[in-house]
């Protein structure tokens, strides 16, 4: 109110003035980020926003930089507040974003970590895995770029490197895998000595490892030794004339052979050679030239690779074996080795990365192994981008042409956090030498000095090779007034009702700005602990509560004195509603069975609960007998509410005629038959139902005398519980309905049948015994036979009926069969080398009749010699053999094994072989006379499987690998006579 007195009359006049405040902070403030700082996206953008325009904005940095602007970009993780300000009032509004971090490099693992390729394995597959299904492989060969797969196949030696990607952060990790292979195998045969007499047999040759990964297997024929190291050596004795191959296999797969020629007295034949080694690998430019001297006429050669020519040319590295054979018959071997100049793969020191601004490069003639060569490209222009270069090499250099990536970094922009607007001040603002994305270079100038005020405008360069374009930006400086105004807010206080008033009223005030400390004033209760705690407690006085509400007010300190600063102010309005009046109509006792009675309360609208409270009904059949307390609550439309009770009583009335009812004797039912029921009631009852069990009641379940089908699980669970239930004669009055139970039981006899001995062999009587699950049964059979246990002699199907004493039944019947007559089995045989040699065999090889499996015992003089199906390494004379079925039938033979006399098997067999012998189905034989043979193979049941005719002498090639595993047997046949070899393929 404002009043003007005149002095003359002393007169005045009252005139109403209406203060405004303008206290309101900016609104609908939000500060989001553009995402977490990751290796992919080292800088982020910070927004900041506000619905009230004018305003401006403020970042502080977690090491307590300030930024103006409302956009900026950062480049550490950390909390970063947001300061917006209205201009207009002064007033600020503060929120705050976490920027999170995630740089984190992938975690992965390969395997194998330490690969070697070996001639079983000549490439291996290596893998890259990480329980992180985002990230990405990038494998480098020694040779370039491999595969951007998880898995490379490494087919050469040298380093593998694997790049991961996390495909969140696009961070990297890299593993280095080294491929190596296993020494190479290189063996040499050689005579030890030759026959001493013609025919003899007490050669002696010899196989030498000199390279490769031990043991190592050396095979002759059907004989094979262990050789533990390497330069070790195995010697084969016993050897008569003839050339000889000898198979060595390593520990790593690899197998080589070669060959020496054991010859008779008085050969002098010899075999001496001069070569040219493979000029390069996969050149195939290397020849051997044989020189023969001392051979008596034509002279056979015969080359491991197959060749069949003197000299031979064409090859590439490797060893080669040859043998000859003149006219004579007297024999030579000679083996050659081969080498080569590995390829050369080219390599170079790193070229690049260049930036797309830097001048075109030359890219060097020759490699770092001093390999000439020409590339696709040179120079390399960078402003084209990041290209892959090939380098070819110059003829005649033994090298391979290799790619290389040339990386071009794009020209980047330099981000930095937006500098000012600044407040004239005496003191400067230092720039950094680094940008947020680690740019390095130097500003000009290179301080703000805010001593100016104005736009000053600054600039950044980047130093050489940082592949990055200059920046620029304006720096606004002004002349402020108050730099950092107070900021009161005294928050906000939902409506209040008397009734909730025992804890008080919570303030939340709030002050910022450069203001120190806040003050409550206003209204005439009282502040807890005092007027200076923002989040104090208000205790309204009775005045206050009577009127319904007051207005409090929060002032901030003058943080300034005088200066241009001032104390500011907020005010919050406190609503108090007064609690309803709430009241319930009484409720007279009430019978037990007595229908619902309907409750009132006022106000109306309100919620009643207690003992039989069914909505606003109360039903004292669910309360029961007894005092029960009932009460009304009720909320007004302002959140306030109350309540009131009333006590009901529940008495009980009697039944003067209770209805009754009876569901009639337990049943025992045989099967699960159909059950007639027989139910009664009586009393007040005016009707009956049956329930339980889940099976079904003829006509109906209303029928006292229903019929009762069971179910199959009722059935299997052997009883069922059924109940006869009358109606409730009085409603809801004291009366109640009546149950009565009957169970009914349900027998299931088990009948099981078996059988002792069977019509098989020498046995020709059968007993059948059947068994009853009850305690006492008598029994029918389908011949007209009684009793539990009958004897039978004829094939056929035989059934049985079992009655219990209860009268329940059960079938059960089995078919007796006549067994297939075991008749005879075949045996086949292999002489013994001598009389006295223990290296005869027999075989049983097929079975006629009778029930597999079959067991097989052999007997010398009554005593066990053998339990299998084979005998082998015996002594020649008659064995007896017998077979036993399954059935228990059994067949007997005698089997005579011979042995071989001087005149048996024909002159040319001496030094005959079969190797190797067991094969997978590949097997050479070896002759060395000079003759046409017949070759036949059978198997085991005397079929013919494989047939060669006229062959010459010499290695001969038998092929069985697409027949099964098993037992064979090789017939060598010509002019003079035939001899059998056992084969065996695994």
């Amino acid at each position: 109110v404002f009043m003007v007195t005149n002095p003359e009359n002393g007169c005045a006049e009252y005139l109403d003035l209406t203060v405004l405040s303008n206290t309101s902070p900016p609104e609908g403030v939000t500060a989001t980020a553009s995402g977490p700082i990751t290796c992919a996206n080292p800088v982020v953008g910070l927004d900041g926003f506000s619905a009230t325009p004018g305003v401006t904005y403020s970042w502080e940095t977690p090491t307590g930089t300030i930024i103006n602007g409302a956009n900026i970009d950062v480049n550490e993780p950390g909390s970063y507040t947001l300061e917006v300000t209205n201009p207009t009032n002064g007033c600020t509004f503060s929120t705050g974003i976490f920027v999170e971090e995630d740089i984190t490099a992938p975690n992965f693992s390969v395997s194998p970590d330490n690969p070697i390729l070996t001639c079983e394995n000549p490439c291996v597959d290596i893998t890259a895995s990480s329980a992180n299904n985002q990230v990405t492989y990038v494998w480098n060969a020694p040779t370039g770029v491999a595969t951007s797969e998880a898995t490379v196949v490494a087919c050469g030696v040298g380093d593998y490197t694997v790049v991961a990607t996390d495909g969140v952060n696009g961070c990297t990790g890299t593993e280095v895998v080294t491929v190596t292979e296993a020494d190479a195998l290189l063996i040499a045969c050689s005579v030890v000595s030759d026959v001493t007499v013609p025919g003899g047999s007490d050669g002696v040759g010899s196989v030498q490892v000199t390279s490769g990964t031990a043991p190592y297997v050396a095979v002759l024929g059907g004989s094979s030794q262990t050789i533990s190291t390497t330069g070790g050596s195995a010697t084969f004795q016993g050897l008569s004339t003839g050339t000889y191959n000898v198979l060595v296999t390593d520990a790593s797969g690899c197998a080589m052979d070669c060959s020496f020629s054991i010859s008779a007295p008085g050969c002098t034949l010899a075999l001496s050679e001069t070569h040219i080694n493979e000029s390069c690998a996969g050149a195939l430019d290397g020849s051997i030239d044989i020189t023969t001297t001392g051979s008596n006429g034509d002279v056979l050669y015969s080359w491991s690779n197959g060749e069949s020519g003197e000299d031979i040319d064409g090859l590439g590295a490797g060893t080669y074996t040859v043998s000859a054979v003149d006219a004579a018959g007297c024999q030579a071997s000679l083996t050659v080795n081969l080498t080569t100049t590995p390829v050369t793969i080219p390599t170079f020191d790193d070229i690049g990365p260049f930036c797309e601004s830097d001048a075109p490069v030359v890219l060097p003639s020759s490699s770092n192994e001093d390999i000439s060569g020409t590339w696709n490209i040179n120079p390399f222009v960078p402003s084209e981008g990041t290209q892959t270069v090939f380098f070819t090499p110059d003829d005649g250099q033994c090298a391979e042409t290799v790619e290389m990536m040339i990386v071009v970094y794009p020209l980047v922009e330099p981000h930095f956090q937006f500098y000012g607007p600044y407040c004239v001040a005496d003191s400067i603002v230092n720039l950094p030498t680094m940008s947020l994305d680690g740019v390095v270079g130097y500003w000009e100038p290179a301080a703000i000095d805010l001593s100016i005020p104005g736009d000053t405008v600054i600039h950044f360069h980047s130093d050489i090779g940082q592949c990055a374009l200059d920046y620029e930006q304006v720096v606004a400086i002004e002349i402020c007034d108050c730099p950092n105004p107070p900021i009161a807010n005294a928050g906000t206080v939902d409506p209040v009702c008397t009734g909730n008033l025992s804890n008080g009223i919570q303030l939340n005030g709030s002050i910022g700005g450069g203001a120190t400390m806040g003050t409550w004033s206003g209204g005439n209760g009282s502040f807890d602990p005092d007027a200076n705690t923002l989040n104090a407690v208000y205790w309204p006085s009775d005045e206050e509560i009577w009127q319904g509400g007051v207005t409090l007010f929060l002032q901030t300190d003058d943080s300034d004195g005088d200066g241009p600063c001032e104390a500011a102010i907020s005010d919050v309005n406190i609503v108090i509603n007064p609690s309803p009046n709430v009241s319930i109509a009484s409720v007279p006792d009430l019978c037990e069975n007595a229908d619902p009675y309907s409750l009132v309360g006022s106000p109306a609208g309100g919620a009643f609960s207690g003992d039989g409270v069914v909505g606003s009904q109360f039903d004292p059949s669910i309360a029961g007998l007894g005092t029960h307390v009932i009460t009304y609550f009720y909320e007004d439309e302002n959140g306030c509410f109350n309540s009131a009770e009333t006590v009901i009583t529940v008495e009980d009335c009697g039944c003067t005629n209770p209805p009754t009812v009876d569901a009639g004797q337990n049943q025992t039912v045989c099967n699960g038959e159909p059950v007639q029921l027989s139910g009664s009631f009586g009393g007040s009852a005016t009707s009956a139902t049956w329930n339980g069990g889940l099976g079904s009641y003829n006509p109906d379940n209303a029928t006292l005398n229903a019929i009762y089908t069971p179910t199959d699980a009722e059935i299997a669970a052997g009883f069922v519980e059924l109940q006869l239930t009358t109606n409730d004669p009085d409603g809801n009055g004291p009366c109640t309905v009546a149950e009565s139970t009957v169970v009914l039981t349900f027998e299931a006899e088990d009948l099981s049948l078996s059988q002792n001995g069977g019509l098989c062999c020498n046995d020709s009587i059968v007993t059948l015994v059947a068994d009853a699950s009850c305690d006492t049964a008598t029994y029918l059979w389908n011949n007209g036979m009684t009793g539990q246990m009958i004897s039978v002699i004829e094939p056929g199907t035989y059934s049985v009926t079992a009655t219990c004493s209860s009268g329940c039944k059960a079938d059960a019947s089995i078919i007796i069969e006549e067994c297939i007559p075991f008749i005879n089995f075949e045996v086949v045989t292999t002489s013994a080398s001598g009389e006295t040699i223990a290296d005869g065999s027999a075989e049983v090889v097929s079975y006629v009749g009778g029930m597999g499996p079959y067991t097989v015992e052999w007997l010398f003089n009554g005593t066990l010699v053998g339990s299998t199906d084979s005998l082998g390494s015996v002594l020649p004379g008659t064995y007896v053999v017998v077979v036993t079925d399954a059935k228990g039938c059994q067949v007997e033979k005698e089997v005579n094994i011979p042995f071989v006399t001087g005149n048996v098997e024909p002159a040319w067999a001496s030094g005959l072989e079969v190797y190797p012998n067991p094969s997978t189905g590949l097997f050479y034989l070896a002759l060395h006379h000079r003759m046409p043979i017949d070759v036949r193979v059978l198997n085991s049941l005397g079929e013919f499987v494989y047939e060669r005719q006229g062959l010459p002498f010499g290695k001969i090639e038998i092929d069985m690998s697409g027949m099964a595993p098993g037992i064979y047997f090789l017939k060598v046949e010509s002019k003079d006579g035939y001899i059998y070899r056992k084969l065996t393929i695994e």
